[in-house]
């Protein structure tokens, strides 16, 4: 909790923030509580038998077991709201450094740019590759 900035906690509930998530329990407790334990139990199987992984101890501890466990809960149109809440807000800070990485390369290249002209004019060469 302290690398999170937040004060520590005892027992904490799940939450979502922009930069870390954490369960109140397990996630498999969180998803089992979110979508009911007959579709829970029914989606651990179908991955299970999809990937090879055991139904309900292995199949959301592997990339593949997961992905196939999330195919299964969406195809039957419902929706994981904690899982979500991650992915929404992991987008979101994604997006943001995106936008300001595109901020910076473009100063960025303004500078250089205007670094190459000033270059260019002392030297009688304008191209950026002059630099």
């Amino acid at each position: 909790m302290v690398l999170t900035g937040v004060a520590p906690q005892d027992f904490l509930a799940t939450r979502v923030e922009n930069e870390w998530a954490v369960f109140e329990d397990r996630i498999e407790t969180t998803i089992r509580a979110e979508i009911g334990n007959d579709l829970f139990s029914e989606a651990c199987r179908a991955a299970a038998a999809a990937t090879s992984f055991d139904a309900e101890s292995g199949v959301l501890k592997n990339y593949d077991g997961a992905i196939s466990f999330l195919d299964y809960v969406y195809g039957k149109g419902t929706h994981i709201a904690p899982l979500e809440g991650i992915v929404k807000r992991s987008k979101a800070s994604r997006d943001s450094v995106r936008a300001i990485q595109k901020v910076l390369h473009n100063i960025s290249l303004k500078v250089s740019s205007s670094a190459s002209l000033v270059r260019g004019k002392a030297n009688g060469r304008g191209s950026l590759a002059s630099w």
